[in-house]
């Protein structure tokens, strides 16, 4: 998996779990809004949310957009702009109202109830930003099914990719406070994609460390609300420190004879670049970040360290006859 981000956002965990084997299905729920085909526009796009922290998911097959929010995220500063005279006019504007004199009643409202904003004081809400995911691989898509679980408060988005068949879910957690996106296949080998968040104005900061991705801003520029907002790609069991096979190159498009990956964060707190021409290996290195046991395959080849160094930058090389690790 590839990893390329721009800006995001108040504190906001954005969590990503991937797995080779699809989970099974629970029983199945009463309440659903299902579609045959990706959101066309906003409006299309199902909803996710826990009260604070949002997201509106267009389920696109090859590019899938989530247009993210977060309820903090505006432009101006804390203000007062209670009217001093709702509470002497709500009375008055209830007995219009009972009196079946609608009009008066609204602008009665209007003016003593409505709270009052100077024109040079307005600010407007953000949008936490978009997150979008690259699958560039698919392709011979088929039984497609984009839906939202009303009971469950899951979105999903099912397909067959030339015969794998694809499943992502996505929901926002009040607990964790966090939206969580997992990405399942039924083919080991066959989740690989890169994702990219972005935010209006490209003015915020970014710093990337292992498999964390930090974004802060000050919006509004340096008026609004100062945002912070963590990616994090986690495994199947919560975490990259339980080591597990490193597979090179498992599903490369065969548009892609010839090219290169670097800084990929694999299980088991492994680093690796691989660059590959005319759809074979050339060179792969793997730097052990936690000193975990090393395994790697390639084109039916294995090869394994019971115990690597951390720190340690590894070579991957292959002969005719076997796969060869060494410093």
């Amino acid at each position: 998996m590839r990893s390329s981000f721009l800006q995001v956002s108040v504190f906001v965990s954005l969590f990503f779990i991937f797995a080779a084997i699809l989970p099974a299905q629970n029983a199945p729920s009463r309440f659903k809004i299902w579609f045959s085909k990706p959101a066309e526009s906003w409006n299309e796009a199902l909803p996710v949310g826990n009260g604070k922290l949002g997201a509106m998911i267009f389920g696109g097959i090859i590019t899938e957009r989530l247009q993210l929010n977060e309820e903090s995220v505006w432009t101006g500063q804390p203000r007062w702009d209670a009217n001093p005279e709702a509470r002497k006019t709500l009375p008055i504007v209830r007995k219009l109202l009972f009196e079946g004199k609608y009009k008066e009643a609204e602008e009665l409202a209007q003016k003593g109830i409505m709270g009052k904003i100077r024109r040079d004081a307005l600010s407007s809400y953000q949008t936490l930003g978009d997150m979008n995911l690259f699958f560039p691989q698919l392709k011979n898509i088929s039984n497609y099914r984009r839906e939202l679980d009303i009971e469950e408060a899951i979105a999903r988005i099912q397909f067959t990719a030339n015969g794998t068949n694809y499943l992502r879910e996505i929901f926002s957690s009040a607990t964790a406070q966090a939206l969580v996106i997992r990405i399942t296949a039924d083919k080991p080998g066959s989740v690989f994609f890169s994702v990219k968040l972005s935010r209006p104005g490209n003015k915020a900061e970014i710093n990337a460390a292992g498999n964390t991705i930090s974004i802060s801003e000050h919006v509004g520029d340096g008026i609004g609300v100062k945002i912070f907002s963590v990616l994090k790609v986690r495994n199947e069991n919560g975490s990259l420190s339980a080591a597990g096979e490193i597979e090179l190159l498992p599903a490369l498009p065969s548009a892609w004879k010839t090219g290169y990956v670097h800084g990929l964060m694999a299980r088991g707190g492994f680093m690796v670049d691989i660059d590959w021409e005319n759809g074979m290996l050339k060179h792969a290195k793997i730097l052990s970040k936690l000193g975990q046991p090393l395994k790697v395959s390639f084109n039916g080849k294995r090869a394994e360290i019971s115990q690597t160094e951390a720190g340690k930058i590894y070579i991957i090389r292959e002969t005719p006859t076997e796969l060869i690790i060494s410093q």
